[in-house]
């Protein structure tokens, strides 16, 4: 397995050998702070909810290696248990891209927020009127995916688009921008250019001249042009 083949916001699901060495390290980092029996569930050291961890960025490049973040619903005075680890290809048993975790959604899974799933719907069906890929990633991913509770009433609802050509991806974010104002609910919309870049939504049909792009490895300012011109093969 190669880790060209990765994306940020990817779904990984990784074997039980790494878990005794990767909960050691995260004891570690995060003991004094978090509770033992809490890092033990979101690494899944005794059992449980099998608890998927978050392709993040490349803050490092280690042979056959993968930095990942991982989310625990548990939150402690307002803030929620993360742990940044590198975790082997070699455990990796499974992948899932933002796209493959809303395919049989609403019909097998949902988000508890009612009001949240129904924006997640009408925003499927706008995508798909508008011939844009879209996907969710974060809290909204980790919740469909867990039935765990990572969304609250004032989350954001997370989603990433792809766009092909002759996509209407104009007329998706206006679409999308309507029904984030009538429904209350904030949309966190990334744009996945081409090469796994990604730039938000918003930002991107902005009147600045300039938008910030999120890459595998690194952070980077670039001429909106350009990002336009990434934005499909």
């Amino acid at each position: 397995m190669e880790i060209s083949g990765f994306n940020r916001h990817d779904l990984l699901y990784y074997s039980g050998s790494c878990r005794e060495s990767l909960f050691e390290e995260a004891w570690l980092s995060y003991g004094s702070k978090w509770p033992r029996e809490e890092l033990e569930n979101l690494i899944g050291l005794k059992g449980g909810v099998d608890i998927p961890a978050i392709v993040s960025r490349q803050t490092s490049v280690e042979a056959d290696m993968i930095w990942v973040g991982l989310s625990s619903p548990y939150r402690q005075d307002g803030e929620r248990l993360r742990v940044s680890a590198l975790i082997p290809l070699s455990a990796i048993e499974r992948r899932l891209t933002p796209y493959e975790i809303v395919k049989d959604f609403p019909q097998k899974k949902t988000l508890h927020v009612e009001a949240k799933a129904a924006v997640l719907e009408q925003a499927l069906a706008l995508a798909k009127e508008r011939d844009v890929s879209c996907g969710v990633y974060g809290s909204t991913a980790l919740e469909l995916m867990t039935g765990l509770p990572y969304c609250h009433e004032d989350s954001d609802l997370d989603l990433v688009v792809r766009s092909k050509a002759g996509s209407q991806l104009k007329a998706f974010y206006e679409g999308l921008e309507a029904l984030e104002k009538a429904s209350s609910t904030k949309v966190d919309a990334e744009l996945q250019l081409v090469g796994g870049l990604g730039v938000k939504l918003k930002e991107y049909f902005g009147a600045s001249h300039s938008v910030l792009v999120k890459g595998f490895y690194d952070v980077e300012l670039l001429d909106k042009a350009e990002a336009q011109r990434l934005e499909h093969e």
